[in-house]
């Protein structure tokens, strides 16, 4: 399993998932397809926000549609084989895969390209991340 996982979340804006900190990152486009908040910090799983989705799981009304966002992101990235074991059902990844790797440059930079080209609008600036990931 790779480190970094980034998935668009909702309306053009992103989620960076990293599976060895546990955390995520919750980043926002602009129209030109600019992400405006590189330096946003990430935030911790908590150990309860993973048992409160183990027993939604075993809840037999648990409803993916139902639920939290977040559920799928959690369950495939961020449990361990151990924690999914103790479900009773799983939840398949529903947004598409943007980037993953193992060097959090890397993986931005990526993701920077992908949203700047998903605009097709024209921006000043497209190398505006660059500067950005030098301080990483």
């Amino acid at each position: 399993m790779k480190r970094y996982y980034v998935h668009e979340f909702c309306l053009d804006d992103l989620i960076l998932i990293d599976t060895k900190e546990k955390t995520w990152t919750f980043y926002k486009t602009n129209i030109y397809g600019q992400i405006y908040n590189l330096d946003e910090k990430p935030k911790k799983v908590t150990k309860q926000r993973i048992n409160s989705l183990i027993r939604r799981l075993n809840n037999g009304k648990y409803n993916s549609m139902d639920g939290y966002v977040v559920d799928q992101y959690i369950y495939n990235y961020i449990m361990d084989d151990e924690q999914r074991s103790k479900c009773n059902r799983s939840i398949e990844l529903e947004t598409e895969l943007i980037a993953s790797g193992d060097d959090l440059k890397e993986v931005l930079e990526t993701t920077c390209k992908y949203f700047l080209e998903k605009s097709k609008r024209k921006t000043d600036n497209p190398d505006y991340y660059k500067d950005y990931l030098k301080s990483i």
